[in-house]
């Protein structure tokens, strides 16, 4: 695993550059901004997924077995 450190120090690095541009307020409004966003859009998932199954339930064939 030690290995793999080096394979990253360019992500780690380019992080940090783009981190530098802001200040810590200014990153904490981002943070706020991308949290939310990744909870809304797990809510509208869920909710679109819900939506889908219950028109998959309402729209199946009846079960004509017993003709």
């Amino acid at each position: 695993m030690a290995k793999m450190g080096p394979l990253f120090a360019p992500v780690k690095q380019a992080g940090q550059k783009l981190y530098s541009k802001y200040t810590d307020q200014e990153l904490a409004v981002i943070l706020d901004f991308v949290s939310n966003c990744d909870k809304m859009t797990q809510e509208m998932t869920a909710k679109i997924r819900a939506e889908v199954a219950d028109d998959i339930k309402t729209h199946q064939p009846e079960d004509k077995s017993d003709l």
